[in-house]
Order: C-alpha cells, then structure tokens, then sequence
C-alpha cells in the first residue's frame, strides 16, 4: 500500500496539479457527484481525513485462531 501511494504522489507531482487524493477500500462505492459537492465546501489547502471511526472491541469466537 505504501509503495502505491508513493509512486502515486511521485507521478502526480512530476506530471499533474493534483488537488486532492481520495484512498478507498476495493469493496466502497464512491458517488462522485456527491463526492465533489462535499470537497467543494472546503479550502485547497486543508488537510482533510473524511470517514467512519467505531470504538468497539472486534469480536471474537472462542476457538478462532485470534483470539
């Protein structure tokens, strides 16, 4: 993963003006209307994280190899 972001930011930085970066998950679907209506509300030159946080415990079974 980190190798991929950093030959993403070396090619963009040579090549392109790239104003924003967007790192999801393969399983997500990303609505790119909504998506640029939501990053419109905010200055360039913020750094913004966008996301879901839970606090929880995962859960586990008794006789699961993680325990």
């Amino acid at each position: 993963f980190l190798s991929a972001v950093q030959f993403s930011f070396s090619y963009c930085h040579h090549h392109y003006t790239v104003p924003y970066a967007l790192f999801v998950d393969d399983d997500y679907l990303v609505l790119v209307q909504n998506l640029v209506a939501e990053v419109k509300k905010y200055d360039m030159y913020d750094r913004l994280y966008m996301g879901w946080r839970f606090d929880t415990r995962p859960f586990r079974t008794r006789f699961h190899k993680h325990r």
